[in-house]
């Protein structure tokens, strides 16, 4: 007779077996093989699942073209090789940290200057002015910032004030101020390097062998009337002052024809003035040892029946030079 336990383990709708049909001892289940590859298994699948992962595609080799595409330095192509091996999540965070340096470092950087707009009234007697400055024969210096164009230009607007475009206002800005003597100082070197390529065109030829007459050369009149229309200047009136002036800074620049040629000007005149402190007795040196050879080499002219007078020439500041030294120049050029 089967036990109750051996009975509970048949369906509800079995009838009663045969005592030999039922097992003697309790059902045992067959034991999973983790090993037999039909046997499905959790573990086993995401095992397989991470070692047939396909790997992060090698992005070195188009790290390089970029690199020479984009010309970049060897630290910068090797940090670059480096980036391309890391996984996206670090790429992430790596340009991450890198907009955030950058955005960094511009919050240090001072910001730019605004750009300075003079008024086109002040501009244009700027303009006008350096050239009447350049060629006054007057003038004690090309270059020196104490003594030289830029301050007597700079004396000369701030002397004529809003009549000139310049205010108050402009005068106690220092980002102001600096405009206006960064556009005098440009237009001064504009003017300087016309009258620099005009007396290097005038020397003509080297003379024929025995001769001393260069060929093809302009007089110093000549030379003199192709600065004063190169400048535009057409109410300045050929002197002989103005004469021995080009004619200086013609004998100049046979010797110093280079960048140092303006400075080698100032230093010549200042050596002259040292010597000579007397106006009547540097205007004879320079008539004897400067205008006469000009003669010799370029040409003789007749200098003495031309104008003289300083009256006759309204455009040159003579006396605003004098005015704009001593601070007050109430007689500048207009």
């Amino acid at each position: 007779m089967p036990s109750l336990s051996q009975l509970a383990e048949l369906p509800l709708d079995s009838s009663p077996l045969k005592p030999d049909s039922l097992p003697n001892s309790p059902i045992r289940r067959s034991p999973v093989r983790l090993d037999d590859p039909t046997t499905p298994s959790p573990t086993r699948t995401v095992a397989q699942t991470v070692q047939h992962k396909r790997p992060a595609e090698d992005m070195t080799q188009f790290a390089t073209e970029m690199s020479r595409v984009h010309k970049l330095t060897k630290v910068d192509h090797d940090q670059l090789q480096t980036f391309a091996k890391y996984p996206q999540a670090e790429k992430l965070i790596f340009l991450a940290g890198s907009v955030l340096s950058l955005a960094h470092h511009q919050r240090l950087i001072a910001p730019s200057e605004a750009l300075i707009v003079l008024p086109k009234k002040l501009q244009g007697k700027i303009l006008d002015n350096a050239s009447i400055l350049i060629l006054d024969s007057s003038i004690p210096a090309y270059r020196n910032e104490k003594i030289g164009p830029v301050k007597l230009l700079t004396d000369l607007v701030i002397s004529h004030g809003v009549s000139w475009g310049f205010t108050d206002a402009m005068k106690g800005d220092r980002d102001q101020m600096k405009a206006v003597k960064d556009d005098i100082g440009g237009a001064l070197t504009s003017r300087r390097n016309g009258v620099k390529h005009t007396i290097l065109g005038s020397r003509g030829n080297d003379p024929a062998p025995g001769q001393t007459l260069r060929s093809d050369a302009l007089n110093i009149v000549e030379l003199t009337e192709a600065l004063i229309s190169q400048q535009k200047l057409l109410t300045l009136k050929i002197d002989v002052a103005l004469c021995g002036r080009v004619a200086l800074l013609r004998q100049v620049i046979t010797e110093a024809p280079g960048n140092a040629y303006w400075t080698t000007v100032d230093t010549e005149l200042a050596n002259l003035r040292n010597k000579h402190p007397v106006a009547a007795d540097l205007s004879r040196f320079i008539k004897r040892h400067v205008l006469d050879p000009d003669f010799k080499t370029y040409g003789s002219v007749d200098i003495p029946g031309l104008a003289r007078a300083s009256g006759s020439r309204p455009r040159r500041p003579q006396a605003s030079l004098s005015a704009a030294a001593s601070g007050s120049a109430s007689t500048a050029a207009t």
